[in-house]
């Protein structure tokens, strides 16, 4: 039993010998194993929060012990790059099929901080061109209600990798703060995949 409160009076030794105390006049035989209870200890609530990159600096230690820092910072000027921008094909249309997202379509999702990110791929061409047209930050709210997602910019869509990534999905709507590693937020992947909308039979053949 684990019992958080900010006043460690209310929650510390009183309560636990309270409860110690209540289970001995109750239960023949009763024991505790290990330790005996103890004063409260303090605890943390994580928030998740972005800092600057140049208050993080970046750390290589090599064999024979040489360390490297690396710049983390942002270039001060314009950096061009050549995007590859993929295949041009067009999305299938005509009859479609009730099928799981899954069926087609990869995702994963991973932890970031307190929130975590989920990623999306095609398998074919044909099948990212349709999901480039479905796909929303909207849409993805209809499909994992249960999931808080940041502003609809919040998302990449590189074609080259024909995959729709960087959803960033906060914490469920819950009464509480969740842990920084819970498998609620790495399962809407899960939740993703599952998911049935319908897809181009022409996908599916």
């Amino acid at each position: 039993m684990t019992i958080k409160d900010p006043d460690e009076h209310k929650v510390g030794r009183a309560l636990a010998d309270a409860v110690v105390e209540l289970a001995l006049s109750s239960v023949p035989g009763f024991f505790i194993p290990g330790s005996a209870p103890s004063a409260g200890s303090p605890y943390g609530v994580y928030s998740p929060a972005l800092v600057p990159s140049n208050l993080v600096p970046q750390y290589v230690t090599v064999l024979g012990g040489e360390r490297t820092v690396i710049d983390s910072v942002a270039p001060a000027t314009a950096t061009h790059i050549d995007a590859n921008h993929g295949s041009h094909v067009e999305a299938p249309g005509g009859a479609t099929t009730l099928v799981p997202l899954g069926q087609l379509f990869g995702a994963r999702s991973g932890d970031k901080g307190g929130n975590a990110n989920l990623g999306i791929f095609a398998r074919s061409d044909e099948a990212y061109a349709w999901l480039d047209g479905f796909l929303s930050v909207e849409e993805l709210r209809r499909l994992l209600p249960k999931y808080d997602l940041l502003s609809s910019n919040d998302f990449a869509s590189p074609p080259y990798g024909r995959s729709i990534s960087s959803f960033t999905v906060c914490s469920m709507r819950v009464s509480q703060p969740l842990r920084v590693k819970t498998p609620k937020r790495r399962a809407s992947a899960n939740g993703y995949a599952v998911a049935t909308v319908e897809i181009p039979t022409a996908l599916l053949t």
